[in-house]
Formats: structure tokens, C-alpha cells, sequence
């Protein structure tokens, strides 16, 4: 799972069809770095949207997620008018193998979990979990940055 980062200041500052422009050009990065036919890419709602890599572990996931969020940097959209502050996106991986998926509402909310958690340590920056261990091994979950 994948948001801009402050999209609704974005929005606010540059106009609604900029922040469409900003859209187009995430979901533009998002279907570079996914390339495999089986990988998939939708738009969320808002700034969000959501990859989803099959057959993906999580170091690979973790270096596509990694790769998404620089390639938006390397774009240098500003927030605004001669700023140097530039649109990022944080990102929450979640990895599970398929015998341990319960629902695709499990996955969506784990990924928000970490997503949320990349925004409360600043932003622009990769968080992950792999759900791979039962939940007895775990019984807290363990977000970490994904390097």
C-alpha cells in the first residue's frame, strides 16, 4: 500500500488538476518498478493506491517498494512554486505466503497498519512486516524499515 505524502496540501496549493497530474505520474512509477504480468496496481482512494506482487519475498518486495519511493523523488515534483520539498510517498509492505492468507481484508489492513506507521516515523520511507510465522510467534506485530 502506497500514499502520497501530504496529497491533500498538494492538492490544496498547486489545484485539483495538479494533484490529478501527481496521480497520474504515481500510478505512472507504480507500473515501471511492477512490470511482471502477474503483478497488479490499482488505485485505493485519495493518494493511496495498492501493488500487489505474487510470488514476491519480502527482501524483493521490499527493494521494488524502495525503488517506487525513490523513482517519485527523482520526478522533483515540489509541493510547491520554488520549493525544494518534493512529493514522496510512504509505503507499507506486507508479505505472506498464500497458505497463510485468511482475506484480502487481513493483507489491505496489515498494509495500512504499516503504512500508517511509516507516516508516524516521518514519512517517505519504506515499512514492512511478514506475516510468514504464525500469529503465536509474533503475537505483536514487528514493523521495520525496509532497507
Amino acid at each position: 500500500m502506497t500514499d502520497v505524502d501530504h496529497f491533500k496540501r498538494y492538492n490544496d496549493v498547486n489545484g485539483h488538476p495538479a494533484g490529478d497530474q501527481c496521480l497520474i505520474n504515481v500510478a505512472q512509477t507504480l507500473t515501471s518498478c511492477a512490470k511482471r504480468p502477474t503483478d497488479f496496481i490499482g488505485r485505493f482512494g485519495g493518494g493511496e493506491f495498492i501493488v500487489v506482487l505474487p510470488d514476491t519475498e519480502h527482501a524483493g518486495a521490499c527493494k521494488v517498494a524502495n525503488k517506487i519511493r525513490q523513482d517519485i523523488l527523482q520526478r522533483k515534483m515540489p509541493y510547491e512554486a520554488n520549493s525544494l520539498e518534493y512529493v514522496s510517498l510512504t509505503l507499507g509492505v506486507v508479505t505472506v505466503r498464500g497458505s497463510h492468507i485468511k482475506s484480502i481484508q487481513q493483507l489491505t489492513k496489515e498494509a495500512d497498519k504499516a503504512l500508517y506507521y511509516g507516516k508516524s516515523q516521518g514519512r517517505n520511507c519504506v515499512i514492512g512486516i511478514s506475516l510468514n510465522e504464525p500469529e503465536e510467534c509474533h503475537p505483536v506485530p514487528e514493523y521495520m524499515k525496509c532497507a
